[in-house]
């Protein structure tokens, strides 16, 4: 019974980097005190004392030895940073339920887009952008807040666990799906240009 929290810069723990306004260190030892289950484990990779022995530090581990670890975890437990990284998405993969921190306000992130969670595509699937399934695989909690964090580690341990999934978009059907849509954008593109050129 075990789950893991994602972030492996020891900043991350102290406070969101962008939003400032949640004190991580503090929640997570909050968290130690609520009624979850006895023999559930919450490891994590950055150098930070977290002062309980529910808590366990792992370090930074090989590819092999991290794909391992998320076969065997219940949950990965976004607290903010970094903003729409890879984990998240090897979380489903490996049959995790990635926890989601929601933002009071967004931030800004690539692009200038701003942000209202960890990450966004994965915070619309548990309101059922990827339908019944989708929804088991995500748990949104406002940054934060200690009582929904503990009801999101609830529901992802309870049960028998969650088999390996990705969401469609991502698997790779669905990523040649979108490489070939940009690929015949591009042509139309050139095409309807090398018409115009040659009316000249």
């Amino acid at each position: 019974m075990q789950g893991l929290i994602w972030g492996k810069d020891a900043n991350y723990f102290r406070a969101n980097k962008d939003n400032g306004h949640t004190n991580v260190l503090q929640m997570l030892k909050s968290l130690t005190v609520k009624d979850l289950p006895a023999d559930l484990t919450i490891m994590h990779t950055a150098s930070v004392q977290l002062g309980h022995n529910r808590y366990t530090h792992i370090g930074k581990l090989p590819p092999k030895e991290w794909s391992e670890l998320l076969l065997a975890s219940r949950f990965v437990l976004g607290i903010g940073q970094p903003a729409y990284g890879p984990t998240a998405l090897e979380a489903l993969r490996h049959g995790c339920m990635f926890i989601n921190p929601v933002y009071d306000s967004p931030v800004p992130a690539r692009m200038g887009v701003p942000f209202k969670s960890q990450h966004e595509y994965l915070r619309g699937m548990e309101t059922g952008s990827e339908g019944e399934v989708g929804r088991a695989y995500v748990c949104n909690y406002r940054q934060g807040d200690v009582d929904a964090l503990h009801q999101c580690i609830a529901k992802a341990v309870q049960g028998t666990g969650l088999a390996p999934w990705l969401p469609p978009p991502y698997t790779r059907d669905g990523f040649r799906s979108r490489f070939g849509e940009v690929i015949r954008g591009f042509v139309k593109a050139a095409s309807a240009s090398m018409s115009t050129t040659s009316t000249f």
